[in-house]
């Protein structure tokens, strides 16, 4: 709860009940002011994520509605993506990097059964629900944060609260709060992150990208040229794409916009390319294949 208020904003009342309810029943649910646990999920061990995502509830969706069954992505996929937020504030960076594998993982098994934008196809709480709205839902969230930053999605998520408290909002409601706030946050001279493209491309349609990447190495006066293509199969696919080149000294990060299904690239770096050194999202912030 405290970790939470410091980050989205104070609840009108932050009092809550805590019960615990037989097995067989419901495994967990949350309502206003209320959090319920079935006995196997009781063990303080091994719920702090459940508690999480159960306590963020009660800003997303509780005190901030989804409109419609459609828009459920910004009440069940961000308090999914906040257990992950938690870990990292309560355990460290890993920690919560290890909850959006899982994430990853679960946003996989159904990923095609709909775009998020129509989750009034999938019966809630389902497997195809739990997939694509609160797996997936929470790896998209993950991505905005990695095209924003830290900073502005941390202070966006506070002003959704804001802006939305005892309200409803829609997808498209949090969709332009977040272009706002990218175009805040980019800096001198830098475009920002197209996230109008990003979030259709991703809320309203299905399909993840499989990356592989084909490449050439020259030698140049100042070190070396790293000549190739990246390939995935959605010809709509349009982001920003880290690839890692691993070379004899330091490691070396570039950035590469991946257009389409086959995108050209050429990038300098100073030490030699390792063989097989070079390696397309190293840090997992894309959900991918």
């Amino acid at each position: 709860m405290t970790v939470f208020t410091d980050m989205f904003g104070a609840l009108p009342d932050p009092s809550l009940s805590v019960i615990q309810i037989p097995d067989n029943t419901l495994r967990d649910f949350s309502g206003p002011g209320i959090l319920l646990l079935s006995q196997r999920a009781w063990d303080p061990k091994a719920n702090d994520r459940t508690i999480a995502r159960l306590v963020a509830s009660q800003w997303w969706g509780n005190e901030v509605l989804p409109a419609s069954p459609n828009d459920v992505w910004i009440s069940d996929g961000l308090a999914r993506y906040s257990e992950a937020l938690y870990a990292e504030q309560n355990a460290g960076k890993e920690a919560g990097l290890r909850a959006v594998d899982e994430f990853a993982v679960g946003a996989l098994m159904f990923e095609d059964a709909a775009p998020i934008a129509q989750a009034a196809r999938l019966a809630p709480y389902s497997a195809d629900y739990r997939s694509v709205v609160m797996n997936k839902g929470a790896m998209i969230f993950h991505m905005v944060r990695a095209q924003m930053g830290d900073v502005a999605f941390k202070s966006l998520l506070h002003d959704f609260y804001t802006k939305y408290e005892g309200k409803s909002a829609t997808i498209a409601d949090f969709a332009t709060l977040a272009q706002q706030h990218a175009q805040a946050s980019a800096r001198n001279g830098e475009p920002p992150p197209d996230l109008r493209g990003f979030f259709t491309q991703w809320l309203n349609s299905t399909g993840i990208p499989e990356f592989a990447i084909e490449y050439v190495v020259y030698r140049t006066p100042k070190g070396f040229r790293i000549a190739g293509k990246i390939k995935q199969p959605l010809d709509t696919f349009r982001m920003p794409v880290e690839v890692r080149i691993d070379t004899e000294g330091n490691p070396e990060i570039k950035t590469i916009d991946v257009i389409g299904s086959e995108s050209d690239f050429s990038v300098e770096t100073f030490g030699r390319p390792k063989p097989g050194g070079i390696h397309v999202d190293p840090n997992n912030l894309i959900l991918k294949a």
